[in-house]
Parts: structure tokens; sequence; C-alpha cells
């Protein structure tokens, strides 16, 4: 479950930023900061849809009577929690019209069905509660038409984008491995969805960072193309629950190793030894923390011939956030800007001051040559190099 919403504040002072310069003319100004409304756009969504995702769950079965579709059971609820009920069917027809469009285009209402025809989720359906230090395997509920984020993050055009959101038609109950009483790993929609991915790509021998709820070394140990799954994970806790609750229940087991220890120290000792044939990486509990991680990971890439990074477009658009920022910086020439990342300090502050040397004498004199520092790979070139410089 990933309630985060990403946000920005003044609260950390950049004195070194790049000798960059953005050259545009009146026009391309113009789309550039079009662009940077876009990205204002995503937070103000992700904020929005933060309110709904952190609400409890009554609260929707609350606003829910007979079999309502998604769109107006979550417009009554809206209604219910902002408006004044002086034009209720006005109110109602805004939300459903304008409002969750806005929030999230793909909203999706699940049956029970797709997750009791999952067999990991059959397997683990029958086991007790059971808990190991800070860690516990718990039962954890959602209630009729309780929101929750669905997959990965969809980019669309000019640096807009959207989160896929659903909910389930009936109470549901899911497994979870729970760290300090935070869920850390459970079998959602969103864990299903945004692991599909990496998941068809398993062949061979495949290394996962992060063991979580064992999702993956499942999915993986029931391909038949794949010979051997090493797991590294450096909590001595969650490898005992999943040693004694889950392992015995793998039709597959012999097939699984488990490393204790650092996945970044593991990156770095394995590099460029081409060991495997899939990397899985999923170390976070969201985009926004991931972040740091990710970069490391990406710097130390090499072991694998192909690398999966969970929820790597939320990193993305997070990093992006920031960037976009530090453009903004040069491009009003501000050497004073301030900016930081929640939660992050001076992590963000290295990955920038970083840029500023790596970037010394680059000149961005096109919308085209800004909106191309936006790819995939030309973010994931930038973290990369700023880790490598700087980066704690």
């Amino acid at each position: 479950m990933h309630n985060n919403c990403f946000l920005v504040n003044k609260s950390l002072l950049f004195d070194n930023f790049a000798d960059m310069k953005i050259k545009l003319d009146q026009e391309e100004r113009k789309d550039f900061l079009n662009y940077l409304e876009n990205i204002y756009q995503n937070e103000e969504r992700d904020e929005a849809l933060n309110d709904l995702l952190t609400l409890d769950g009554k609260v929707f079965k609350g606003n829910v009577s007979g079999n309502p579709s998604l769109d107006e059971a979550l417009a009554s609820t809206c209604f219910s929690l902002y408006e004044d009920p002086l034009d209720k069917e006005a109110d109602i027809a805004f939300y459903y019209d304008e409002y969750l469009p806005f929030l999230a285009k793909q909203r999706t209402l699940y049956e029970t069905s797709f997750l009791s025809s999952l067999p990991y989720f059959r397997l683990l359906n029958g086991l007790e509660n059971k808990k190991k230090g800070t860690i516990s395997f718990e039962k954890v509920t959602y209630e009729p038409y309780q929101i929750f984020l669905s997959d990965d993050r969809v980019k669309e055009e000019g640096l807009s984008s959207f989160t896929p959101i659903g909910a389930f038609r009936e109470r549901v109950s899911y497994p979870a491995i729970k760290k300090k009483g935070r869920i850390w790993m459970s079998l959602i929609p969103h864990e299903i969805n945004t692991m599909a991915k990496p998941f068809s790509a398993f062949k061979g021998h495949v290394l996962l960072y992060g063991l979580g709820i064992g999702y993956a070394a499942y999915e993986a140990s029931e391909k038949s193309d794949v010979t051997k799954v090493t797991i590294v994970d450096n909590d001595h806790n969650v490898i005992a629950l999943f040693k004694e609750l889950m392992l015995p229940l793998f039709p597959h087991k012999e097939k699984i190793e488990i490393i204790e220890g650092d996945a970044l120290e593991f990156a770095s000792k394995t590099k460029n030894k081409q060991t495997y044939e899939v990397l899985f990486a999923d170390l976070w509990h969201d985009g926004m923390d991931g972040l740091p991680l990710y970069a490391s990971l990406i710097r130390n890439e090499g072991n694998a011939k192909r690398n999966f990074y969970w929820v790597e477009n939320d990193i993305l658009e997070y990093y992006s956030r920031l960037y976009i920022r530090y453009l903004l910086s040069i491009f009003e020439d501000d050497r004073d800007f301030r900016m930081a990342a929640n939660d992050y300090g001076s992590e963000v502050a290295s990955i920038f001051i970083s840029l500023s040397e790596s970037d010394k004498n680059k000149t961005l004199s096109s919308i085209k040559a800004i909106m191309d520092e936006f790819k995939i790979e030309s973010l994931r070139k930038n973290i990369a190099s700023s880790v490598a410089l700087n980066l704690p």
C-alpha cells in the first residue's frame, strides 16, 4: 500500500548549482512552463489521492448502498467528505465527470476472485498469524469500495502522469508482512500488477533483492525455465519467518537460495560478472523512499543480463519533480534556489550538487533538448552519475 504523496519544500540551500545554461526562445519558454505546470498537477493529483487512500475503510463502506459502479461509489464518498449538501446532484456530477478522471484515468473495480484465483494467495490463505521480532505475518482487510493504488504510474505526454486506482466490490482479507506495524509487503492488486512484467522475464538463474512475503520467489521457482532463485535480504527475522511459514509450502523449494546480507554490498561485489539472467529489486516501500537505493543499485548494475526495479516509473517521477526544479533554478538564474524532498535531506543535496559538477558547460538550447532530459535512459544516467560523484 503506497499512500505517500511527494511534496517539495524550501528547506535546503544549494550553493553549487551547475554552470549549465538553458537558452530558449519566447515560445519555448512558455512550453517549458507548461511542462512545469504538468508536474505541479501530478503533485496535486497525488496529494488528493493521498487524502482518500488514508481514509478508514469504513468511510467508503458507509457511503455505499446497493451495487454501484466504482465511480458512483467514489463520487458519493467525495461528496460526503467535501461538499455542503445544498446541491447534491450537481456536486456528485462534478466528482463523477471531472474530479475522478483528474485523479486517475484508470479505475478498476475488482472481484475477490482476482486474489482467490492466485495460487500463492491460496497457499498463504490457510496460514495463521506469526511474529518474529518486529516482523509479523498478518491478514489485513479492505472494505467494499475502499480505494488503493492498483498499478505502476502511467507516464503521458508533456511530463503528465497518474497512478491507476482500484477497489474491491466486496470485503476481502489478504496476507501481509508488517515491519514494526507498518505494511511492508502484501498480496494485493498493486503488488501483483506492478510485478507482472519482471515475472514474465524470469528465466535461468534469477536474482532477487528483497524477500518480502515471498511472492517473487514463489513465482520464479514455479517457472519451468528457471533453474535457481537467489534471494538477498538483510533482515534475519524476515528470512526466519519465510523459512518457517512460506518456504515449506513451495513445490520447488530446492530452487531457492537465501543469502542474508546487504543487497548493495552484494551488488558491488558481483558487478559486471553477468552471473544471473534476470535481477528484480524490491527493497523499498514506495517510489519516494526508493530513490536513494535505486540510485545505488543502477550504479552497480552488471551482475545480470536484464534488470528490473519495482515501481521504477514512480521512482523516476519523483526524481523528475526534483530535476525540473533544478532546471528551473538555472532557467531563472536563481542561485539562492531552495529545494528539498521530504525525508531525503543531505542525500538529495548530494544528487544535485554532484549534478552541478557533471553538467558544467552543458547548454540546453531547445525544448526538445530539455524533454530529452526526462527520457527514462537520461534520467537513469543522471541518477547513476550523481551517485558515482557524491551520494553517500
